[in-house]
């Protein structure tokens, strides 16, 4: 199995990265991807994955950083791309949720720096021939009128899809992956979970986002990437087959997305 996105450099998983990675081996999860979402967490990224065979990096910017992004903080991320453990870039995209205290024309100039960033960091993807891993949070349209130019055929992923059937069809048109994360088993997510039942194999993938979004069965505990197992469970009776083959799945879906390399 591979959790293709879990955040092990942030609190609480960075104080304990060592037994982290030995739940998650334990609970067959042999690789694990973790996301920079700006210049540090970049950095630190990078450094786990050259610390330990089973972490693999990918360098960007989250959007609720992109107006405290600066030019030097690219530079450094574009550096950190062509390290070799680096297997995709992001994340990266657009998150218009935590607008609600600003007044519309602080709205209007961060939505601009956040896709000002946006084109950025896909066009360093595309420089260096690597997947995009994209956040998208209540920014539907803005997001595919960019990405459907800017990222046409480019291997992109929707990194903790949580969208409308809508939204899934018009992502999977494009030729783009989606990943679930632990938000599929809760209690009220009848709608994802239709959704998540007809993605195509070779387009689903699943991942934690650890520390956050812990499955259901795991609720008010720190999440970690061994807790990806519940996702996969969860896709399994969904798709009426065995747990294992949602592993050999995913697992074959997410080693073509993101090329590892040892």
């Amino acid at each position: 199995m591979i959790d293709t996105h879990a955040h092990l450099n942030y609190p609480p998983l960075a104080a304990d990265v060592a037994g982290v990675l030995s739940r998650a081996s334990e609970a067959g999860v042999a690789r694990i991807v973790v996301p920079g979402t700006s210049r540090e967490s970049s950095d630190s990224a990078v450094a786990l994955a050259g610390q330990y065979a089973q972490v693999y990096a990918a360098v960007g910017v989250h959007p609720s950083d992109a107006h405290e992004t600066t030019p030097a903080d690219i530079e450094r991320i574009t550096t950190l791309s062509l390290n070799p453990k680096v297997v995709a870039i992001g994340e990266v995209g657009l998150d218009y949720f935590h607008f609600d205290e600003l007044g519309e024309s602080e709205v209007e100039a961060r939505k601009a720096l956040q896709k000002a960033v946006l084109y950025e960091i896909v066009s360093l993807a595309k420089e260096v021939d690597k997947p995009l891993i994209i956040h998208s949070r209540d920014c539907f349209q803005d997001l595919y009128d960019i990405l459907s130019v800017e990222a046409k055929g480019m291997k992109t992923v929707i990194h903790c899809f949580t969208g409308s059937q809508e939204e899934a069809d018009a992502w999977l048109a494009l030729g783009f992956h989606l990943s679930f994360t632990g938000i599929l088993t809760y209690k009220n997510a009848e709608a994802l979970r239709a959704v998540a039942t007809g993605v195509p194999w070779d387009r689903v993938m699943v991942e934690t986002d650890a520390p956050y979004l812990a499955p259901q069965a795991f609720r008010g505990q720190t999440c970690e990437p061994a807790m990806v197992m519940a996702v996969a469970e969860q896709l399994a009776a969904l798709k009426n087959v065995d747990v294992s083959e949602v592993d050999e799945r995913t697992t074959s879906t997410a080693d073509a997305f993101f090329n590892f390399v040892s």
